[in-house]
């Protein structure tokens, strides 16, 4: 939506009113001194509990409870850290017909597991439940529900304020996590993404209506705090495709839910898949979906509870059961 219609349906903010030079000199210190640690605090809060009524949570409580009991059980170092073997037991004891082979693409997992931890810097971060809730929550189909918004200022100078990110950078960060592993290298793009998604300080004007920074502004975060950020991504490789056998594994274990799946899962005889060859495929056989499949169970879609919907469960049960007799 153009930034009108999104300020239009924001409300009231509680936060404190800063002058458009007051507002201007918090966002350049804040632009300075914020670290890494911070943005991925803050990027996680957005996910969880969203931004000022600018974007969405993409978690329930009860879901995030739900996950905070399975974190509680699994086996946690005394510095707070949870083991990475502890996360693939718990995916193969829940995917229980796929138990093996999820033990067999443990590594591949454990990449995939540290590197969205640490998105979008290539800097290590422990792996506590926070960093592996964020890692979870960019896995699944969850994310979309932030990275699905866009907001701009329209016109002959217009800029993106927000802006949508695509199934093919999440990819292209995928990519870049098997090629340099563990963590991947992001782009300025990917921290871009991030960085129009938290909370940051901004201006208020009339009405109590967040005036929100172009994202351009933002680029001298990116460039400071991932000052080696990918710049042309095809010199990530090619990849051979041995690398990428355990991904094809996985989304011919999870086939789509809703659609038929890709009459053929290979690689084209290819012994190595370039960046954008990998995208392709990996749209083809809708590896997005088998992550999402996947790694759900951590946080499994808590059930409605308004009468509507549990009517129509109960209706979807006494049909199941009538048609299985």
């Amino acid at each position: 939506m153009g930034l009108l219609s999104f300020l239009q349906h924001n409300k009231r903010v509680k936060a404190k009113k800063l002058s458009i030079a007051e507002a201007n000199e918090a966002f350049e210190f804040w632009v300075q001194n914020v670290t890494s640690v911070e943005i991925r605090d803050l990027f996680l809060k957005s996910l969880t509990s969203g931004c000022n009524e600018m974007l969405p949570k993409v978690v329930e409580p009860t879901e995030l409870a739900h996950f905070n009991d399975l974190v509680a059980d699994s086996d946690i170092a005394p510095d707070g850290q949870i083991e990475l073997s502890s996360i693939v037991n718990y995916l193969a004891s829940a995917h229980t017909t796929k138990s093996e082979l999820i033990k067999s693409t443990a590594s591949t997992l454990e990449i995939l597991i540290v590197s969205h931890a640490c998105f979008p810097f290539s800097s290590l971060t422990p792996l506590n439940r926070d960093a592996f809730c964020r890692a979870v929550l960019l896995l699944i189909a969850r994310c979309e529900k932030s990275f699905k918004h866009a907001t701009w200022i329209s016109g002959k100078n217009g800029r993106d304020l927000i802006r949508k990110r695509t199934q093919q950078a999440r990819l292209m960060f995928l990519y870049s996590a098997l090629a340099r592993p563990p963590t991947g290298l992001p782009t300025n793009d990917d921290i871009l993404d991030v960085v129009s998604r938290v909370e940051y300080p901004w201006y208020i004007c009339r009405k109590n209506l967040i005036r929100l920074r172009p994202i351009i502004d933002f680029l001298p975060l990116a460039e400071r705090l991932e000052p080696s950020s990918l710049k042309d991504p095809n010199s990530l490789g090619p990849l051979p495709v041995s690398i990428l056998e355990p991904l094809r594994d996985l989304a011919e274990a999870f086939p789509p839910r809703y659609e038929e799946p890709a009459a053929d899962l290979g690689f084209g005889g290819a012994g190595a898949l370039t960046i954008e060859e990998f995208c392709y495929w990996a749209k083809k056989v809708r590896l997005l979906e088998a992550l999402d499949q996947l790694f759900s169970v951590f946080i499994p879609k808590a059930k409605c509870q308004c009468p509507k919907h549990r009517a129509m469960e109960e209706k979807v049960v006494v049909d199941t059961s009538d048609s299985d007799a």
